[in-house]
């Protein structure tokens, strides 16, 4: 049984997807284990595992800019996909994409970064009416009819969202890594490599 504290961050999509699950069965097996979980995006999370706010962060892989000193452990990958109201399902969303308003993830956020270097590499220009650093508020933006976008998100959230429409965001489908980051020096191992296989074990897309 493990004791001691854990200070964990995590990206919203985890938050909403296997992290629940995974701090349940934590838990359940190590009941004297204290966890605190707090969000943020990954690029703000890396930084606080950096100064010592935080011991791990479940974030996605890390892109340049980022800060150095930390280790990461893949755990699962996400899909980023298009995302239009539901009333727009019968259309082709990539065509979409140059007519309507574009809702964008904030570039300073790793998710945005992706985004913006995959839309040049499309050559698609886009007509950006909004940036937010939210992708709860970018959900809400695109289900109201405000426009559309193009955001990373788990399974469980593409099979929950009733009130939106999907199509996968690049051919292949761009994906992203989430991992586990840590500081060089690992002071929670032990405690770190307990939260990664609990969370892989409800990960449906689990990196070999």
């Amino acid at each position: 049984e493990l004791r001691g504290r854990l200070r964990i961050g995590a990206i919203q999509t985890a938050l909403a997807g296997v992290l629940p699950l995974a701090l349940s069965a934590l838990r359940a097996l190590h009941p004297h284990l204290r966890i605190t979980v707090a969000s943020g995006m990954s690029a703000e999370l890396a930084t606080r595992v950096e100064a010592g706010e935080l011991d791990v962060a479940i974030t996605t892989e890390p892109v340049k800019p980022h800060p150095y000193g930390l280790v990461s452990t893949v755990l699962y990958e996400e899909g980023f996909w298009i995302i239009a109201p539901v009333s727009l399902a019968h259309e082709d969303l990539q065509l979409l994409l140059k007519s309507q308003p574009f809702i964008r993830f904030d570039r300073r956020a790793w998710a945005g970064r992706t985004i913006e270097r995959e839309l040049r590499t499309m050559r698609m220009r886009v007509q950006t009416s909004m940036e937010l650093d939210s992708q709860d508020a970018i959900i809400q933006m695109v289900s109201s009819g405000l426009g559309v976008s193009i955001i990373p998100l788990a399974q469980q959230q593409v099979e929950s969202l009733t009130t939106l429409a999907f199509e996968p965001f690049g051919t292949p489908q761009k994906t992203r890594r989430v991992v586990l980051l840590e500081r060089e020096d690992r002071p929670l191992r032990r405690l770190a490599s307990a939260l990664a296989n609990a969370v892989k074990a409800y990960s449906p897309h689990t990196d070999p």
